[in-house]
């Protein structure tokens, strides 16, 4: 959850129906009310196993910081980290879901961990057809030290890069 603090303590929540734009940046917006630049503390806070936070800023601008999501686990790993006592809300794939556009595809399919399967023009330069990346439910300090530097960041076609 987004807490705006200088607009009233306005709220949107980090969730799909809120997503107004990802060129260049990921932003949410709820009745007119905008957060950009969401992308980085987003991907530290899943790195991380975190789903349940109040973000405040006083700003429609998170900060970019390095470009990528190690300052915020860097802030994460200092001030630490509770567990709560409520059990973890999850989804079942049950069947393959698969969305394609053009020559773009995402599927989601049954897994015992969360994994990424990537292909990007970035890659393809680097002579790399996919990178298969699996995310464990919970990283240890210096998996997360290692991954956080990565940065994804949208081309003219669409296609991420990952660097």
């Amino acid at each position: 959850m987004f807490r705006r603090t200088d607009l009233d303590n306005f709220e949107i929540p980090a969730t799909g129906r809120n997503i107004a734009k990802v060129s260049y940046a990921t932003s949410l917006m709820r009745q007119g009310v905008l957060i950009s630049t969401t992308e980085h503390l987003l991907s530290a806070l899943i790195g991380m196993g975190v789903d349940n936070v109040i973000v405040e800023l006083d700003n429609l601008e998170l900060p970019i910081l390095d470009g990528s999501a190690l300052p915020y686990v860097e802030a994460f790993l200092e001030a630490g980290i509770r567990t709560q006592r409520r059990r973890r809300e999850t989804i079942r794939v049950l069947r393959p879901v698969e969305v394609r556009e053009g020559n773009k595809f995402i599927g989601v399919y049954r897994a015992r961990a969360i994994a990424f399967n990537m292909r990007s023009t970035f890659l393809l330069r680097l002579g790399s057809r996919r990178r298969l990346l699996t995310w464990p439910r919970r990283h240890t300090a210096p998996q997360l030290r290692r991954r956080a530097p990565l940065a994804t960041r949208p081309t003219r076609s669409g296609c991420g890069t990952w660097d």
